[in-house]
């Protein structure tokens, strides 16, 4: 067996101690059924993107969008083949499929500027 060492703030170390004390183990036991524990389970896949509602004023809202790897990569190759900043091409996306699928009305006038390709 290797030994490894473990640095935990005080107050984890008090939760593990208070946890392991609980179950009639020793911490280091509890901590390393906690890590195989860990290692025999696999996480969930991580979804490609996320979207938070940061801030809320009468008539806007500001959601910040987080992007996976991949995603994060297409939008900024993307961006910089329209030669725009990425927030830019990310609305615009957004925008185009939205009036793709006919949620959001073209406005009278508005120019035809797009990156996005709409089939």
């Amino acid at each position: 067996m290797a030994t490894l060492k473990t640095v935990l703030s005080t107050a984890v170390a008090f939760e593990v101690h208070q946890a392991a004390l609980r179950q009639g183990r020793s911490d280091s036991d509890y901590i390393r059924r906690a890590v195989e524990h860990s290692l025999n389970h696999e996480s969930p896949p991580l979804p490609d993107a996320m979207v938070d509602a940061c801030e809320r004023t009468k008539d806007r809202v500001q959601i910040a969008a987080y992007l996976s790897g991949t995603l994060a990569k297409a939008l900024r190759e993307h961006a910089h083949q329209l030669d725009r900043s990425q927030a830019w091409t990310l609305r615009d996306l957004l925008r185009s499929e939205l009036r793709r699928r006919g949620v959001l009305a073209i406005p009278e006038g508005a120019p035809s500027k797009t990156g996005a390709v709409v089939d």
